[in-house]
């Protein structure tokens, strides 16, 4: 079976270790009847989230930059990066009161300490106010406090939280694993429910 295939170099050596693995893997998956498109990001102009908060009102992101060619690739439905308003508060922004969906908090990557500090009620004030706006449309599915606590975090680390068609997110969840960064598939998005976000453990 024929198959798509990108490849993402973010080396920002030409002609270096990386970029000859980088043609070799192409040149193999090419020989087996596929169809190979590689992106060198040194080659693109892709800007960091300067927390404008515009894509709230846009819906997208207002940075020009050639990060859109890169997510065109995928079938992305919605995308947000993780910040202030931690992972459900983001996660709340992109169901847009249309959606409901399903997460595993045990997926979800964070810090190991984090955990500590919850369990030792090192929280702030910043994370009780997500809760006080995000907990009317979560059923937290009798998940622990420490990992609630996690999950409504505005420390975060500006990670992106990418809705994908089924049918593309293993693609993708690959693709993102030969970063070397912390990734995973959290859960998924469902037809409207009462809540609007259901965590389970």
């Amino acid at each position: 079976m024929r198959k798509n295939v990108l490849i993402i170099s973010s080396s920002p050596r030409k002609g270096g270790n990386s970029e000859t693995l980088a043609a070799s893997f192409a040149k193999g998956a090419q020989d087996a009847g596929n169809h190979v498109e590689t992106v060198w990001l040194r080659e693109k102009q892709i800007g960091f989230c300067k927390g404008c908060l515009a894509c709230l009102k846009a819906g997208h992101c207002v940075i020009k930059d050639d990060a859109a060619e890169i997510a065109a690739k995928y079938r992305v439905h919605g995308c947000t990066d993780v910040t202030g308003f931690g992972f459900l508060g983001h996660l709340h922004e992109m169901m847009r009161g249309a959606y409901s969906c399903q997460i595993t908090a045990s997926a979800v990557p964070y810090i190991a300490d984090a955990r500590r500090c919850a369990d030792e009620f090192l929280l702030t004030a910043a994370g009780q106010r997500n809760r006080n706006y995000v907990e009317p449309h979560v059923d937290f599915g009798g998940i622990d406090f420490a990992m609630e606590e996690i999950l409504l975090d505005p420390q975060t680390s500006g990670g992106l939280l990418i809705s994908v068609d089924p049918e593309d997110a293993e693609a993708l969840l690959d693709e993102l694993k030969t970063l070397s960064l912390p990734c995973g598939m959290v859960g998924e998005v469902i037809n409207r429910r009462d809540k609007e976000i259901l965590v389970r453990p």
